[in-house]
């Protein structure tokens, strides 16, 4: 195990900071637009949601997805931005995280099946990935059926999925694909673009097992094997699985972060303040 971790630091001070910051910027960025995405798809169902809300509901779920284990930070999304919409919205919220992750789930598909067209992938995971597609989108065309006042609201929200929420969780793929890219051209990968493809889609199929907190672990292992399996030698997949996770947690976290102080209540934040101000105003001019 020590000669692991060593070999593991020692590999890491090859990668520029540099690099580092723009594929942190870059992740970043595609937390903003699955937030504006979620915004989109409400928006499209008749709800509208301001900015400033969208970043803090959809960063306090990236927040709570670092910290927590089974994607607990779509429950979190569901709730706030069903209090953002101001009425009983959390089954139509409840749908429109169902159609954006039918969506996601379609366009990893693509991914997967251009991976799977050049050998980077097994056919069986492309079949299993669409049969799942397929059964959940089967099971919101039953729901449609049964009439009910909430599964109705459930289906409103599926069909909140407009050209500009496939439009900004294709920028998502792409940005997160970037910075993918950025940090393997650190290393001596033939191909980083491909080796990226080989990335996102692994990262994609450890999404689907939210065993730990941030999947960690489990998409660390899944990065690696994947990047050994494109040609990338053990050492260089291991760090490079081990930065882009990193990477991709830290910006989840800090685009929580972010979206908790931009939604803070700033008068009553000025209004609990004022006395605290006032003493200090009061010490210096009585000293």
């Amino acid at each position: 195990m020590q000669v692991g971790l060593t070999v593991t630091a020692v590999s890491l001070d090859r990668i520029d900071p540099v690099t580092v910051v723009g594929a942190l910027s870059t992740l970043v960025l595609a937390q903003l637009s699955a937030a504006l995405a979620w915004r989109a798809a409400l928006a499209a169902a008749g709800a509208h949601v301001s900015l400033r809300a969208s970043v803090r509901c959809y960063g306090a779920g990236s927040l709570t997805n670092t910290l927590l284990p089974a994607n607990a930070g779509n429950a979190v999304r569901i709730g706030l931005f069903a209090r953002a919409v101001g009425r009983d919205a959390s089954w139509l919220c409840g749908g429109a995280c169902i159609g954006l992750s039918l969506v996601r789930a379609a366009l990893f598909c693509l991914l997967l099946a251009g991976c799977v067209a050049t050998g980077l992938m097994p056919g069986d995971m492309l079949v299993w990935s669409a049969a799942a597609v397929v059964l959940v989108a089967s099971s919101i065309v039953l729901l449609r059926r049964r009439g009910g006042r909430r599964w109705q609201a459930v289906v409103l929200g599926v069909r909140g999925v407009s050209p500009a929420v496939l439009g900004w969780l294709a920028l998502v793929m792409l940005l997160r694909f970037t910075a993918a890219a950025l940090v393997l051209s650190a290393t001596d990968a033939h191909s980083p673009l491909t080796a990226a493809a080989a990335m996102l889609a692994a990262s994609g199929l450890a999404a689907t097992v939210p065993l730990t907190p941030a999947n960690v672990g489990i998409a660390n292992a899944s990065l690696t094997l994947a990047l050994v399996g494109v040609g990338l030698d053990a050492r260089s997949a291991l760090v490079v699985g081990v930065v882009f996770h990193g990477l991709e947690t830290a910006a989840g976290l800090g685009f929580g972060l972010f979206g908790l102080a931009a939604g803070a209540d700033t008068r009553r934040l000025a209004a609990r303040l004022a006395p605290i101000r006032r003493r200090v105003l009061t010490t210096r001019t009585s000293s």
